[in-house]
């Protein structure tokens, strides 16, 4: 891949910026908030993102996460979209604005414990993987979502806000778009059964290859990488 130049990076969010505004008025009514995916990216390529505007970013290593938060505007935020090891939960109050990656009770539990001793709170999407690929994280239908639900329903630290999936890259327009379509018919289903409980409206899913699928399935998120940073460092 050629690697992208700070010059460039201005230019790419403004044809990504472009794009999904042109999906706003069209097939899409969801109001979709790009998240540029930093990770193994230079802090100065960030900076160079946020001077163009850019606010969201997501990360999928604590540690890396801890660094740049520390070298980022205070009115930069920090997506958690990577697994989320236990002994890293401690760091997160201080690093993140919200965790796409939940799908395991005894992380939740953790989460839960952490926020609480903090008297603060975060945002959560539980990660689906209806593929059932062995690489990947996440739960593999609705009713081990809906158990999930059930489960971490006590705790109140825990914002639910919606869903988050990562799809084989594999799978062709096809049957990404298929996957896509099932992730928001859950999210409808989850709004309906949680609307007294949770406000759940987000659906991050697409990537740099896929965004545009994704946007016409009904994503609120978009995790955009390579198509604004260039290869990572």
């Amino acid at each position: 891949m050629v690697k992208v130049g700070t010059l460039s990076i201005a230019k790419n969010l403004d044809s990504i910026r472009n794009k999904i505004d042109s999906f706003q008025k069209g097939p899409s009514k969801n109001k979709i908030k790009l998240i540029a995916v930093s990770k193994r990216q230079s802090i100065d390529k960030m900076l160079e993102a946020v001077k163009a505007g850019q606010l969201d970013f997501g990360e999928n290593y604590v540690q890396e996460a801890r660094q740049k938060r520390s070298l980022l505007p205070k009115e930069a935020r920090i997506h958690m979209i990577g697994p989320l090891q236990k002994n890293k939960i401690k760091y997160c109050p201080q690093t993140f604005c919200s965790i796409h990656s939940v799908h395991q009770l005894d992380v939740a539990k953790a989460l839960q414990k952490k926020y609480e001793a903090s008297e603060g709170s975060i945002d959560i999407l539980i990660q689906m993987n209806l593929h059932r690929e062995s690489t990947k994280s996440g739960l593999y239908d609705y009713d081990a979502l809906i158990k999930f639900v059930e489960e971490i329903e006590p705790f109140k630290r825990l914002n639910l806000r919606g869903l988050m999936t990562i799809p084989d890259f594999n799978l062709g327009r096809l049957q990404t778009g298929l996957v896509y379509g099932k992730m928001r018919d859950y999210l409808n289903k989850l709004k309906k059964t949680y609307a007294n409980r949770y406000d759940i409206s987000e659906l991050s899913m697409g990537m740099s290859a896929d965004y545009e699928i994704a946007i016409t399935e009904g994503a609120t998120m978009i995790r955009v990488g390579t198509a604004i940073f260039g290869e990572r460092d």
